[in-house]
């Protein structure tokens, strides 16, 4: 999608993360504490914002795992935790919190001023071109939303959702709309089912006998080249922000290196 240009993708969110655990490291170093490596980065959910953007549209996939994502499934995908020590914790947050819940913020550590935000801030912030924020814009995921939002609603999209659905139901399937099968009650357990799969073969099947994702992608994109016109000043300041901030990141991870 064009806007997505504006946006960051999985993996230029991993270098933004990788430069900020350098920046980080240096910064504990000065209160006398080490930073231990994150775990290894593992995939969970689509590998990109398209992949089930319209629904599911892998045979493949539909074959071998139904609605779900295989090794990638929030459901059963298991995330390491990043083993850090209170001390480590608190010079990297700025808090004693290990859940992600509220806690006190601690402003020193051995009479030393801890950073706002601890050391990822600091790392966050040397990566973050002034008067801008850290990583994504939130104008750009809005005008993202609202055009996928907008296409939904569009009657091209709209009659191709009631021939897929006539196409189903003439498979012997009762959905009024293509997000319905994956929502379905008895697709939801932590692995996927005989059901389920060929319920899934068929959705993918009745997507390409009409075009469904072909032609709510045109619709889309169109929509998305309209909100980019009207917000073409947002959008290039998002960019050059993106450009800006990935340049840093890479910098500070290859002097790492």
């Amino acid at each position: 999608m064009p806007i997505h240009q504006a946006l960051f993708s999985n993996d230029e969110i991993a270098e933004l993360n990788s430069a900020s655990i350098v920046l980080a490291r240096e910064c504990m170093r000065d209160f006398g504490v080490s930073l231990p490596e994150p775990p290894e980065r593992t995939q969970i959910g689509p590998v990109n914002r398209m992949e089930r953007r319209y629904g599911l549209a892998d045979e493949k996939m539909a074959r071998e795992h139904g609605y779900h994502l295989g090794s990638r499934d929030p459901r059963t995908a298991k995330k390491e935790k990043w083993g850090l020590s209170r001390d480590q914790r608190l010079i990297l947050t700025g808090t004693s919190s290990s859940n992600g819940k509220q806690a006190p913020k601690v402003t020193e550590f051995n009479g030393r001023e801890i950073p706002s935000g601890g050391c990822w801030k600091v790392g966050e912030r040397r990566l973050t071109p002034k008067g801008m924020t850290f990583g994504e814009s939130s104008k750009i995921r809005e005008l993202d939303r609202k055009g996928f939002m907008e296409s939904e609603k569009d009657p091209q999209v709209q009659a191709a959702f009631s021939t897929w659905a006539s196409c189903m139901t003439s498979k012997g399937y009762s959905y009024p709309n293509p997000y319905a099968p994956a929502a379905d009650s008895k697709f939801q357990g932590n692995i996927e089912n005989k059901a389920e799969i060929k319920v899934a073969v068929a959705d993918v099947n009745c997507k390409k006998r009409v075009n469904l994702v072909g032609v709510w992608y045109g619709v889309e994109r169109s929509k998305q080249q309209s909100l980019i016109k009207m917000n073409s000043a947002e959008v290039q300041a998002a960019k050059k922000q993106k450009e800006s901030q990935l340049a840093d990141a890479r910098r500070v991870i290859k002097q790492k290196d």
